[in-house]
């Protein structure tokens, strides 16, 4: 009996079938155990490589939308910038800063001590005495602080404004004239008269040269 189940071990044993099976067995074990410790390692790498994938399409993403916000707000700045300056034409600009000018100009005059001035061609004549037969030239400027408008109106009353100095001048005297207080009281006399025609008046007379013979 020893003998036939020795046998029948040995038999088993050397069945190339049965160890062929058990060797697939055993290969199929250890397939199966390296496609699961494959899987396991292969899905940490692919977990670990998305959330770096998104990590970087995120702060891509946000780069992008600060760069776009950047250059929108740069065209908006040049957008205002071309309005403010395209809201003035060159030739307004020119008008205003000519004007201005004249306004600095005019203050200006204002704020000193004397105003313009307008002259006239000497005026000669005999004075009032006809014994003495005494001769005067003499140059009057007027002292005015109404602008452009008052000039205009001075140069076209010029020839009214000759008649009337000339008309005080011519008869005064020598003795008048000569007396310490004779040109201010001439300068008052044509102040008076030559304001009776203006519609502005005048701020002063000034007697700037003036000969008796």
């Amino acid at each position: 009996m020893a003998e036939d189940t020795d046998k029948e071990v040995e038999s088993v044993e050397s069945d190339p079938i049965l160890e062929e099976k058990s060797n697939k067995k055993k290969l199929l074990i250890f397939v199966a155990i390296g496609v699961i410790i494959l899987l396991a390692t292969g899905g940490g790498i692919l977990f670990f490589v998305g959330g770096m994938g998104d990590e970087s399409k995120d702060h891509s993403q946000v780069t992008a939308t600060e760069t776009e916000e950047s250059e929108e707000k740069l065209a908006e700045e040049k957008d205002s910038e071309k309005k403010d300056s395209s809201s003035e034409t060159p030739g307004e600009e020119k008008k205003q800063s000519l004007q201005d000018k004249l306004n600095a100009k005019d203050d200006s005059e204002e704020d000193n001590e004397f105003g313009r001035t307008f002259t006239f061609k000497s005026f000669q004549g005999n004075l009032g005495n006809p014994l003495e037969n005494r001769y005067i030239r003499l140059d009057v400027a007027l002292e005015y602080r109404g602008g452009e408008e008052q000039k205009s109106e001075l140069e076209k009353r010029r020839p009214q404004l000759r008649d009337a100095i000339l008309s005080i001048v011519t008869v005064k005297t020598r003795e008048f004239l000569l007396a310490p207080d004779g040109k201010d009281q001439l300068r008052k006399e044509i102040l008076i008269r030559i304001n009776r025609y203006m519609t502005k008046p005048i701020d002063a007379v000034f007697l700037t040269d003036m000969l008796i013979e």
